[in-house]
């Protein structure tokens, strides 16, 4: 058979069309039509490999970026791709080995630097994280770039990453700095300004982180995040109704949202509204989301409720079990014999 790579480049670029569109089986066709048109075509096979990998098919992934890898050893897409193939299989220190061959390989590629600093996130090497992120902003800029196939560029969403990694590190302020950055680029972004308004919650800016996290649900109502830290900003800045009234809408969205569940029975417990907070916390017994401290307080507010018949049992199996609210348990007990 004659094989023609002009063709196959034409098919390759009109299948990364096809693909950043999200039509993945007709780009899927194309990519196929390239390679028939020229096996060694090894962006073919390394875009080809990158779509099957969006689809959760990592063994046909993983071939397509191997026989790539034959055809150009030293291809940096490649080696970053299958590095992060090999990562979300449960391989990091593979991953990280691969990507960091990658770089190697081509130490101006962008994404190379970016997936090398997400999979340290991973790793919990915040450090070695941020460093990959600041080199592929540097390479890349704030704006979306592309490998030569799809769209694989950071925008805002690399800045996002990048103030979350030097807010871990106890630099808040400058973390906060980088994601007033992040919102002046993509103001539409809700992600962007919810991380900016946590960032500013964890600083104590109480009035600038609601003003950022009403405006990312604004963008996104259903961001549970966004939601349950307005609603501690709003209960830090002592506006408990306000609060309630957020951790309320959050479980609309978010019904198994425990730690929220439990926020919003505190709130009517501390308002004095016993029964409504214990029938907030039925079911945390058995509910896979709920923790010891969501049991305690159904607990409490059955007692309060005057279901002692109820709550006080669990309030001393709790004590008996000796976890992490047992000696809560027991000085509510003492409190209230």
């Amino acid at each position: 058979m004659t094989h023609d790579p002009a063709a196959s480049r034409s098919l390759n670029n009109q299948a990364v069309m096809l693909h950043m569109a999200g039509e993945a089986a007709d780009a899927i066709r194309a990519y196929e039509a390239a390679l028939a048109e020229d096996p060694d075509n090894a962006t073919a096979l390394n875009n080809l490999g990158y779509l099957l990998s969006q689809q959760g098919d990592w063994a046909g992934a993983e071939a397509r970026y191997r026989a790539a890898l034959e055809i150009e050893p030293g291809k940096a897409s490649a080696l970053a791709n299958l590095g992060a193939a090999r990562a979300a299989q449960g391989a990091l220190d593979e991953g990280r080995a691969l990507m960091a061959e990658a770089v190697s390989a081509d130490p101006a590629s962008a994404a190379a630097w970016d997936g090398l600093g997400r999979l340290a996130l991973v790793a919990g090497d915040l450090p070695a994280a941020e460093r990959g992120l600041r080199e592929a902003l540097a390479l890349d800029g704030p704006a979306d770039g592309t490998d030569g196939g799809p769209n694989r560029g950071g925008g805002a969403g690399r800045m996002v990453t990048l103030g979350a990694v030097v807010g871990a590190q106890g630099r808040t302020a400058e973390a906060a700095a980088i994601l007033e950055q992040a919102v002046a680029i993509a103001p539409e972004d809700a992600a962007a300004w919810r991380q900016l308004g946590v960032m500013r919650f964890v600083r104590q800016d109480l009035g600038a982180a609601t003003e950022a996290l009403r405006e990312a649900l604004r963008l996104a109502p259903a961001d549970a995040p966004a939601r349950r830290h307005l609603g501690l900003a709003l209960l830090a800045r002592g506006r408990a109704a306000e609060a309630e009234a957020e951790f309320a809408r959050l479980l609309d969205h978010a019904p198994g949202d425990w730690e929220s569940r439990t926020d919003l029975a505190i709130l009517r417990l501390d308002r004095g509204d016993a029964a409504s907070a214990a029938a907030l916390l039925d079911g945390s017994d058995a509910a896979s989301g709920a923790d010891d401290r969501a049991r305690f307080y159904h607990a409490v507010a059955q007692d309060l409720a005057g279901d002692r018949a109820a709550a006080r049992p669990r309030l001393a199996a709790m004590i008996e079990a000796a976890g992490p609210y047992a000696a809560r348990a027991a000085r509510y007990v003492e409190d209230r014999p």
